[in-house]
């Protein structure tokens, strides 16, 4: 279920929200408006976001969505976001590359404890070259 239906049907009384949810839900509230242009972009974002694995593998840091990377920590905090996600949010979205990567420090801060030391240290990055990065990942942790 959307993270917004939910989040409406909580608010008409029903128990639909675990805390961790809700408290990830007022959290994009304080970076995006509760509105409804911005119901769609919110469930983008927290199910791309919000329920990152981990995984080290390489002495490189992926974080992985259903067995999908999502980004990674290429050198000394220089994350990679994949490039599809990346334009999703630039084009679809309509979010400019500074946004971007404000909304992305604020989650992964909030979320993960990650610090990025710079503005620059976010990059879109090529989903072909993370394809077999995924595959040879997968095999380990499954």
């Amino acid at each position: 279920m959307y993270i917004i239906r939910k989040f409406k049907l909580y608010i008409l009384g029903y128990d639909t929200l675990t805390d961790k949810e809700l408290i990830d839900i007022l959290f994009l509230f304080d970076i995006f408006e509760y509105s409804k242009e911005n119901y769609e972009k919110i469930d983008y974002i927290y199910n791309n976001f919000f329920n990152l694995e981990k995984i080290i593998h390489e002495d490189k840091s992926y974080f992985m969505n259903n067995k999908k990377i999502v980004m990674y920590d290429y050198l000394n905090n220089n994350y990679f976001i994949k490039m599809s996600i990346w334009n999703t949010l630039n084009i679809k979205y309509n979010i400019n590359k500074s946004d971007i990567i404000m909304i992305i420090r604020k989650i992964m801060n909030f979320k993960y404890k990650i610090e990025f030391s710079n503005y620059y240290q976010l990059y879109d990055y090529n989903d072909n070259i993370l394809l077999k990065k995924e595959e040879e990942i997968n095999k380990i942790i499954i």
